[in-house]
């Protein structure tokens, strides 16, 4: 069971703690603008005990709508970022320490997501997840 995610510019999966597995790739960086739209399909796993950063979720783009290059750009380094303060791909999911990354990770994810997006933007970014959540089930 695990959680996969197609994030540009992380080329490994980072496992998640409880064994669900963001897959971070390819390579390749596409403008930030196109970043968001593909970007964020993180898919969590029903239950799991370590959450996802909001910005790492799967989003309806047409549900979100209009966004600026600044905020496609915030979101690509806010993903970015927290995939690098994981310790990227390849950790051990049992290690203490890589849960506590996570979610020392996870936490200034949603801090910076606040702060650089604005509360608003944030909010609204939670309501857009909450309505696909609704929707599936």
């Amino acid at each position: 069971m695990g959680t996969t995610a197609q994030l540009q510019g992380v080329a490994q999966p980072i496992t998640a703690p409880t064994g669900a597995t963001s897959k971070l790739a390819p390579s390749e960086k596409p403008e930030p603008a196109a970043r968001v739209m593909t970007a964020a399909r993180v898919q969590p796993v029903i239950g799991a005990p370590v959450p996802v950063p909001t910005l790492l979720q799967p989003v309806d783009a047409a549900a979100l709508g209009r966004i600026s290059p600044v905020q496609a750009e915030a979101i690509a380094t806010n993903q970015d970022e927290f995939a690098a303060r994981v310790g990227g791909p390849g950790q051990n999911a049992d290690d203490p320490n890589y849960l506590a990354r996570w979610r020392m990770a996870h936490q200034l994810s949603e801090q910076e997501g606040e702060v650089v997006l604005g509360s608003v933007f944030m909010e609204h970014y939670r309501s857009v997840l909450a309505a696909q959540q609704a929707g599936r089930q």
